[in-house]
């Protein structure tokens, strides 16, 4: 197993306080095949409704309380750009989360542009600020020192500068549906069940947030390769 698919065995291990042996890890081959093994080391326990089912009942009428949208504007595949209001999102997605009544809820990040500005932005810091002092005193030993704690600083005003426009959907969190998979997986007491009672629903759901967590990617079934599909080492 690579490094990768070590620290995401790790991490399901953890989470679920379980043990999983090298060699089921090597068996486990596909997403799918992973929340097999999890299912068979957790007490499972078949529920006679669907779990996702109602997590999406519940986000429906809440959003549509929150929002003042109507039913149509509500499916799986609804982008959750086209729920929650862009103006004041922070507040919004906030809201939605209390109305809901979620305990744990996905965190808003700042957009991709803005991130890359930020990353230019720090690199021209320390390359101004690197010049300026080796011409200064003449030592460029010391013009990196400085030019790397002027470039530390102006990432960390800038973080703080910026924290108000956090207004993106993280990653793996687009839709609707993936939001209800989110509510399965971290918040199953919004369901009356316990939370040491799994399904096999629910512990899919919480494998591939865990998947996504670790790897970034979100495009992958239960039968991707973790190899050649998501690209763990």
């Amino acid at each position: 197993m690579g490094l990768d698919a070590v620290e995401l065995v790790m991490t399901i291990e953890e989470k679920l306080r379980i043990l999983i042996s090298d060699h089921e890890a090597q068996e486990a081959t596909t997403p799918g095949k992973l929340a097999d093994l999890v299912l068979t080391k957790v007490t499972a326990s078949e529920q006679p409704s669907c779990l996702s089912s109602r997590a999406f009942y519940l986000l429906r009428r809440r959003g549509m309380d929150e929002f003042k949208l109507p039913r149509k504007a509500f499916s799986p595949d609804t982008p959750l750009d086209d729920i929650v209001p862009k103006h004041a999102r922070k507040h919004s997605w906030d809201g939605l989360k209390k109305s809901v009544g979620a305990a744990i809820w996905p965190e808003l990040c700042r957009p991709r542009p803005l991130l890359y500005g930020l990353a230019i932005a720090v690199l021209v810091v320390f390359g101004v600020s690197g010049v300026l002092v080796g011409h200064s005193v003449g030592s460029w030993n010391l013009a990196l020192v400085c030019a790397l704690a002027m470039a530390v600083i102006a990432g960390w005003l800038a973080a703080l500068a910026t924290r108000p426009l956090k207004e993106a959907f993280p990653p793996g969190y687009q839709r609707a549906g993936d939001l209800v998979r989110f509510l399965v997986a971290r918040n199953p007491e919004l369901f009356q069940i316990e939370k040491d009672t799994w399904t096999r629903e629910r512990v899919w759901s919480l494998v591939r947030d865990i998947i996504i967590e670790q790897t970034g990617v979100t495009d992958f079934t239960k039968d991707s390769h973790f190899v050649r599909d998501i690209h763990l080492d």
